[in-house]
Order: structure tokens, then sequence, then C-alpha cells
């Protein structure tokens, strides 16, 4: 698929690799499904990676953060935090075990799409793809029909003189 206007780039940052692959094959079957103009660019346990890739982006991220990364337990509020700074109009959604965490979105003023609890398989599973298409659909103007076409003339035997 060539990249267009519309193209929305995707990264997760998850330091359990089991909870890691979860979320990338959910995204990758999700994407192949709906057939949308979004790209899976980086599943990484390192927030740096992340930022760094985010950096050299052109096209709108989608950012799935995990809270809890490694021994900083609100490591995905200090990335959503570098990401906001690179990308202001970015979407940022965060997955985690710690419910009780959810206010720190607003103390450090993330403007988070969603805050998912990692209760169940089926359930995040569900709330991630839901995540999908919202995005897509605020970022296109609400439709999921939006995708690059590159168009190739054709010549007909008519043309050839």
């Amino acid at each position: 698929m060539i990249e267009g206007f519309f193209m929305i780039n995707i990264y997760i940052c998850e330091d359990d690799k089991r909870q890691l692959d979860f979320i990338k094959k959910t995204i990758s079957d999700a994407i192949l499904f709906d057939d949308t103009d979004m790209k899976l660019v980086l599943a990484s346990q390192y927030p740096d990676e992340i930022l760094e890739c985010a950096k050299k982006s052109k096209n709108c991220g989608l950012y799935f953060l995990d809270v809890e990364l490694g021994t900083d337990s609100l490591g995905g509020f200090h990335l959503a935090q570098k990401l906001r700074e690179i990308e202001p109009r970015c979407f940022i959604v965060f997955i985690t075990s710690h419910s009780d965490f959810s206010f720190y979105t607003y103390e450090y003023k993330l403007e988070a799409m969603d805050y998912i609890v990692k209760n169940n398989a089926d359930s995040l599973r569900e709330q991630i793809k839901n995540c999908l298409t919202t995005a897509y659909k605020r970022h296109t103007g609400g439709s999921l029909s939006h995708k690059s076409v590159f168009v190739v003339p054709q010549k007909s035997d008519r043309d050839i003189a």
C-alpha cells in the first residue's frame, strides 16, 4: 500500500514480551481485516526506540503504551509527554494493569484517547480494535473508505496511431 495523506503509523511500547506479541498480533490482524491505511511501524520494549522512530515519521501516529515500563512505574506517561512534544496531535492509548493510575492522564495533560485495563484477552482485543477504528475515523474525517490510490493511465488501442 502506498503511503498517503491518511496513513496512520502505529507504535507499541510494552515491556512484557508476551503482552507485546499479543497487542502486535491483534493490531496486525485488525489492519489486515479492515484494509485501512494504517501501518504497524514499531513494536518495542524500549521507549527510546519509540521516540527515535516517531521523530522520523511524517505520518500521524497512534501509540499504544504500557503505563509501567521496566522499573519506571509511570514510564508510559513520561513517554507520552515526550511524544506530545514531537507530535502534538497524535493518538495515545494506554494499556495497563493499573486501573488506579488513570488520573495521571489528566495530571500530565496527555489527552489520551483511551485507557485500557488488561483484564482479559477478549476485552483487550475488542478495545484495541475500537481504538484503531476511532483513530482512523477521526483522522480521515469520519470515513473508513479513505485509502491511498495510485492510478496508472493505460493506453487503449484507440490511442495508438
